[in-house]
């Protein structure tokens, strides 16, 4: 392998994002996605918050389901298709599409035009696909585990194949595995900052194909070698694509605790 990874890890406390993420563009937005607004009652008193998967935070990493301290304002901005979130420490931009719409509908009041967001974004999140007989992972730093969707299509069948995913917590350190029914394709991988280190790559010999659909470079710890993900690039899993120069990646565990901002 090229890269060189960095053995410190760190505590779970509100500068652990920070630490990991030392080098984060300070202008870069906070984002949620998966997200959704309830009322929380405490001490007689009746707050909003809102939660969901953040990106881009200046003191939290990314992945992380969080949520907010009481929000100020909420408001919509179409030309960017965003819910604009604003609590007393953050703003955050919420992409129409990625609305918990089951959760949401219990407090659709919360939300400004909810019912036309629901009408115009409730089916407008897509699954990027590839050619018969490949295997494609879409990975992104605002899904959980860094896991999108995973695709194929067998020429022998009609239907794509179905995907399970599902993460494995263990004493030591975090996995996550996607598994087709049906077929002999099994992908499990170590979750680190910014990276994945496959430990299983069972795709039935057919190419397997690698997508960042995210904000934030990604990088992923192949049979073939690391390769680096910009933002919006594809790659096939193969020696050509993978980087020369040696990399240092940290190797400590992604997931603190769920915490509140």
């Amino acid at each position: 392998m090229s890269e060189k990874r960095i053995e410190k890890c760190y505590v779970v406390s509100d500068s652990y994002g920070g630490k990991v993420s030392e080098k984060r563009n300070r202008e870069k937005r906070a984002q949620l996605h998966y997200w959704y607004v309830d009322k929380m009652r405490q001490n007689s008193k009746e707050y909003v918050l809102a939660h969901g998967i953040v990106s881009g935070h200046k003191r939290l990493t990314d992945t992380m389901f969080i949520h907010t301290s009481e929000i100020q304002s909420i408001t919509i901005n179409k030309n960017i298709e965003e819910l604009i979130i604003a609590t007393r420490n953050t703003v955050y931009y919420c992409p129409l599409e990625y609305c918990k719409w089951e959760q949401q509908d219990k407090n659709a009041d919360l939300i400004p035009e909810y019912n036309w967001i629901k009408k115009h974004y409730r089916n407008k999140l897509d699954i990027p696909e590839i050619d018969e007989d490949k295997v494609l992972l879409t990975l992104s730093n605002f899904d959980k585990y860094y896991y999108h969707s995973a695709y194929c299509k067998l020429s022998s069948e009609q239907e794509p194949v179905s995907f399970r995913a599902y993460p494995h917590i263990g004493m030591i350190q975090d996995s996550f595995t996607i598994s087709g029914d049906g077929c002999l394709i099994k992908l499990s991988y170590l979750l680190h900052p910014n990276n994945i280190e496959f430990y299983c790559e069972l795709t039935a010999k057919m190419p397997l194909f690698v997508e960042n659909i995210g904000n934030e470079v990604l990088y992923v710890d192949t049979h073939s070698g690391l390769i680096k993900l910009v933002p919006g690039e594809r790659k096939k899993v193969k020696v050509e694509n993978v980087e020369q120069e040696e990399q240092s990646l940290p190797s400590c565990d992604l997931y603190p605790a769920e915490i509140i901002e």
